[in-house]
């Protein structure tokens, strides 16, 4: 490009044959997008990390901590729930399949996104916390609030489905299918 021009990145957001990527000079603003559908969106518009920093740094610590706590909470009681409905005996959902539990598990995380994604970043894991905090994306000083308040909304989340479910447990005699509900084990 000549000097004083911007080049430009494209990234490839299709998936499958007749798409590619490429460059493009435009005024100043890098482009995303897939040629073959016509999307493009300019980097400034897809949300990363440092928005997300700059939006939840507006937010108190208090109620950063309380949307992990909610949204972890949900992210467990619609994930393990959908397990535990299609494992456990004289379930209306027994059966159901992988298909069906990988989906809930998808949307569980996208309604965990939601809650907490405002405010907190939506990061709904403890090991996640710490491993951003290490690289410097996120503050030393709520890693404990953040951790506690994941930990207490999984054993929430986890608490919910164990009751709701508790006729079940009783009529569910392999311990094995009971223990998938909340962990998994060694398939050999």
């Amino acid at each position: 490009p000549p000097v004083g021009a911007t080049r430009v990145a494209t990234a490839n957001l299709g998936i499958g044959a007749g798409t590619r990527s490429g460059s493009r000079e435009m005024q100043g603003s890098t482009q995303v997008g897939c040629r073959s559908r016509g999307l493009r969106r300019s980097y400034r518009e897809i949300p990363n990390l440092r928005d997300i920093r700059k939006s939840t740094a507006m937010a108190s610590p208090m109620s950063q901590y309380l949307s992990e706590f909610v949204a972890t909470a949900m992210l467990i009681l619609l994930g393990n729930g959908v397990v535990a409905g299609a494992l456990l005996n004289q379930s209306k959902a027994q059966g159901a399949g992988w298909g069906v539990i990988t989906a809930a598990w998808g949307l569980a995380v996208l309604i965990g996104i939601y809650i907490a994604g405002p405010t907190s970043g939506a990061i709904m894991n403890p090991a996640l916390t710490i491993a951003l905090a290490a690289i410097g994306k996120l503050s030393w000083a709520v890693v404990p609030g953040f951790v506690l308040a994941q930990v207490a909304g999984a054993f929430l989340g986890a608490t919910l489905v164990w009751l709701t479910y508790l006729a079940h447990w009783r009529v569910s005699d392999d311990p094995e299918l009971k223990r998938a509900i909340f962990c998994t084990s060694p398939a050999i």
